[in-house]
């Protein structure tokens, strides 16, 4: 779904997507942002994002601001200490980096409200950290606003970016303060921390999001020192991501896999597109593997194949551009091939009228089909005819 919004003249404005694809660096800031800082900044973001590099200022209505963000838009003063306290907020990424490296900048670097628009503008040195990133999460911009809390709401973004993987991993109990934002000295006493901050935002989270969290944790001494989140689908399914250990497995043995981690795609990000589009996961990387060859890439290897990925550009499927090596090596995994080109076949098969049957059924158990054009038998939103094909790909497999 997407909230399309207008300017005063009625002339239409770019669409605010409904989920935010978010630099992993924004999300492990310092936390310090309040609950409705943080839900202001995810739809800045989202709105400003086709136009990061090309615009230094960004308009969006107070009234379609207000909406997203679960706000009454006539309290406009609350609204403006939220783009003051944002401004004051200093982004430190990469908090969970093991390279020892730093940087940090501001989050906003200017901001306005004018005749019912909210005007902001990014530094430039953020905007293009932002816009050209190497990981990327997604976030649901229409379920952070079910949230009760801050915490839960920074809960989610650390954990949501590892649901293809199913786990955070251990962080030091002082790093997850640090990420949720939970300074206050009460928190010092592990007790305090886990029952006000953890086990609550667990619960919220549980309640209002699309995943389901479970907490470990590893003591020393018998003193907790580590925290670990397990993350599993809601309702049992896979939406973008992984659903069990033996299916990444197998991605992780893909052609594409290994290439797309090799350009520097991380691997949770890189098994989702496996998992939503292995065909063209493939190709994206082939393409941008030539690319780089040819050094015709002066930004991220990752950054490109990202932008290749997710265009709606037709990329070349065959491997006639990829390297000899690379072709051979696709061959020799012919069983996985000839499931994949049995698929397709199946695909290609489908009459109008049964693909948009398959359309209504995987609209009823919860397929984002917004963007689909009965006339067209096509989808204009790349997100969602990747997961119609997902799950029309998996139905079909299990054949």
């Amino acid at each position: 779904m997407e909230i399309i919004v207008s300017s005063k003249n009625s002339h239409p404005l770019a669409p605010i997507p409904s989920e935010l694809r978010k630099h992993v660096a924004a999300i492990h800031t310092s936390g310090q942002l309040s609950f409705l800082e943080r839900k202001m900044f995810n739809v800045f973001l989202a709105n400003a994002f086709d136009t990061l590099l090309s615009q230094r200022r960004h308009v969006i209505p107070v009234n379609i601001l207000a909406d997203m963000i679960g706000f009454n838009s006539k309290n406009v003063g609350d609204l403006k200490d939220a783009l003051t306290g944002i401004m004051k907020k200093v982004l430190e990424y990469d908090l969970l980096a093991e390279t020892g490296d730093w940087e940090a900048a501001p989050l906003l670097a200017y901001a306005a409200i004018k005749s019912g628009q909210c005007h902001y503008e990014f530094s430039s040195f953020l905007a293009e950290k932002l816009a050209d990133p190497e990981i990327y999460t997604t976030i649901n911009l229409h379920l952070q606003r079910k949230v009760s809390g801050a915490y839960a709401l920074a809960l989610y973004e650390n954990c949501v970016r590892f649901r293809s993987v199913g786990s955070t991993g251990w962080i030091s109990v002082q790093k997850w303060r640090m990420l949720l934002g939970a300074d206050a000295s009460t928190y010092d006493e592990f007790k305090h921390f886990n029952d006000q901050v953890i086990k609550k935002s667990i619960i919220d989270v549980n309640k209002n999001m699309d995943i389901q969290l479970t907490a470990e944790y590893r003591r020393e001494n018998r003193r907790v020192v580590e925290i670990k989140f397990l993350i599993e689908e809601k309702g049992g399914g896979a939406r973008g991501g992984v659903s069990n250990d033996a299916e990444l497995e197998r991605i992780k043995s893909t052609e594409a896999f290994r290439k797309l981690t090799a350009l520097g795609v991380g691997q949770s990000l890189a098994a989702t597109w496996i998992q939503q589009d292995p065909e063209r996961a493939l190709a994206a990387a082939n393409y941008t593997d030539k690319k780089v060859s040819q050094k015709l890439i002066k930004s991220s290897p990752a950054g490109y194949v990202r932008k290749v990925f997710l265009g709606d550009a037709e990329i070349p499927l065959s491997q006639e551009n990829a390297s000899p090596a690379a072709a051979a090596h696709a061959a020799s995994s012919s069983g996985d091939e000839d499931r994949l080109n049995e698929v397709r076949a199946k695909l290609a098969a489908l009459s109008d009228a049964e693909r948009a049957s398959y359309v209504v059924e995987y609209a009823r158990e919860g397929g984002a089909v917004t963007s689909y054009n009965p006339d067209t038998g096509k989808f204009r939103i790349l997100a969602e005819r990747t997961g119609f094909t997902a799950w029309l790909s998996k139905k079909f497999s299990q054949r």
